[in-house]
């Protein structure tokens, strides 16, 4: 975690080195104007105050800022893009008397670190976010918390205008992820043919996209699945990359489902194979022939595979093995220079009281 607290003044710079010393989980690096910088003992900006900001915008995961409200707006309007790609910004009065979280309160987490600080300084948080207002279930901070990538923004936001409004909201859950905790009130679990004739909003928590036609879904993708491949020696990376979208298009799979490139060792150094991990920003593991052949399942066989690898199959004995013979999601599909299969491992997704 990146996070900053910036401060203009004297009385501004031991406000945020209090709340440095009293946060320790933020892990948070004290800024301050060149002329308190000794006497703080923090750091000083080393370039224009708007430079700064610019900068540290786009790669940190929340700012702190001591001082007025409006400072923190002026100088973070410029960069404000998505909020699913902002940092939380949290401001604080310099007497810190108030902490508002003024920017990604939800996905970014600034209600949370807003609460933390405002708890250990003694300070009153003010949280204007509706559903936190309302203490009403937030789906973006459920995902965030369950590690579930959010895939329509747009569906999140009428979620959470359906559940303000006193709607009821399905709620759908694949087979092999658990659901742990008191579902709220305001969610209706159902099974996927109940799902299937819901008529309203529904959440999906799935590595599939299981209902392309419906409207008013919102899938939230865990990255429980296992991508299984093998491939030609020297094989295009492009060409890998081109032809694995294509096989998880058409099983309706997820990208963000990937958790993990699994193979045969002999292909631990392929670079197609690396490039793909690389690009999907997932370990790659290997296996040997040998520990593959001890896989339990159904499997392709191909004699071909056998003799060129030691083992009839690749793909899908890599991808039961890495997930312990998880759920099925796409048999051997053959591509071009390549095999892959997907199997997803069980996985929990858990509700806590508010």
């Amino acid at each position: 975690m990146k996070s900053f607290i910036l401060s203009f003044t004297l009385k501004g710079g031991e406000t945020a080195s209090k709340i440095r010393d009293l946060c320790p989980e933020l892990s948070a690096v004290t800024i301050c104007m060149p002329a308190f910088a000794d006497q703080l003992e923090q750091v000083p900006f080393d370039e224009p105050l708007r430079a700064w900001v610019g900068r540290h915008f786009a790669e940190d995961d929340l700012l702190v800022f001591i001082g007025a409200a409006g400072i923190a707006v002026r100088l973070i309007a410029p960069h404000i893009q998505s909020k699913d790609t902002d940092p939380a910004v949290v401001v604080v009065d310099e007497d810190a008397g108030f902490v508002i979280p003024i920017l990604s309160g939800h996905l970014g987490g600034a209600n949370e670190y807003a609460e933390l600080i405002a708890e250990r300084m003694d300070a009153v948080p003010v949280i204007t976010t509706a559903t936190d207002v309302r203490k009403t279930f937030s789906v973006d901070t459920w995902a965030k918390k369950n590690g579930l990538h959010i895939d329509s923004l747009t569906a999140a936001k009428k979620i959470s205008a359906a559940v303000l409004s006193g709607k009821p909201v399905g709620f759908f859950a694949d087979a092999y992820i658990t659901v742990k905790g008191e579902i709220p009130g305001c969610l209706k679990k159902l099974q996927e043919k109940e799902a299937r004739s819901w008529e309203g909003e529904l959440i999906s928590v799935s590595a599939r996209d299981l209902f392309p036609e419906k409207e008013g879904v919102l899938p939230l993708v865990p990255s429980c699945v296992t991508l299984g491949i093998g491939c030609r020696r020297d094989t295009d990376p492009v060409l890998l990359r081109q032809e694995t979208a294509a096989a998880l298009a058409q099983h309706h799979i997820f990208p963000e489902s990937i958790g993990k490139i699994a193979s045969i060792d002999i292909k631990k150094y392929e670079k197609a194979l690396t490039d793909l991990a690389e690009n999907l920003h997932v370990p790659f593991e290997t296996f040997t022939a040998e520990e593959l052949a001890h896989a339990e399942g159904a499997f392709a066989s191909s004699d071909f595979v056998k003799q060129v690898a030691g083992v009839d199959n690749v793909c899908e004995r890599a991808a039961s093995l890495d997930t312990d013979g998880g759920t099925v999601l796409m048999e051997k599909h053959v591509g071009t220079g390549m095999t892959a299969a997907a199997y997803a491992a069980c996985t929990e997704v858990t509700f806590w009281e508010n």
